[in-house]
């Protein structure tokens, strides 16, 4: 029986460059990596199905899924696992010693439903007791 020919979408990171060198291939499968940018990978899946299998976030995902796009199936694969307190940075002349500081503060992320996001607006809620709306 013929291998499965699958095109992959992914960013270029180092814990997916194996992947896309071919040093770690799957049995069965001959797979096409496209190294696609970030900012441009979930438009141009959803728009277009340019390829059969894209790296996507679980937030994206969930938004998706929630506005009606069933043709998709996730399954559980976790490139990377970031623990995201150290996704946030913060001007050292803000006065800002605590989560508790950032009460009342402006904040910048590049997408609201952008799952790192999600993630530290979490961490910032249950772990830290900041209410979202105050900042």
């Amino acid at each position: 029986m013929a291998n499965l020919r699958l095109t992959l979408a992914v960013g270029d990171y180092e814990h997916t460059r194996d992947l896309a060198s071919g040093d770690v291939r799957a049995e069965g499968i001959d797979l096409t990596v496209l190294r696609t940018p970030i900012e441009e990978l979930l438009l141009r899946y959803v728009r277009h199905s340019e390829w059969q299998v894209s790296e996507m976030g679980m937030g994206p995902f969930a938004s998706l899924l929630s506005r009606g796009h069933k043709d998709m199936v996730g399954i559980p694969v976790f490139t990377s696992r970031v623990f995201r307190h150290t996704s946030l940075y913060l001007r050292s002349d803000a006065g800002i010693q605590s989560p508790a500081d950032l009460v009342g503060k402006r904040i910048g992320v590049p997408e609201w439903a952008m799952t790192a996001v999600i993630y530290v607006r979490a961490v910032l809620q249950h772990a830290y007791g900041v209410d979202l709306r105050s900042i």
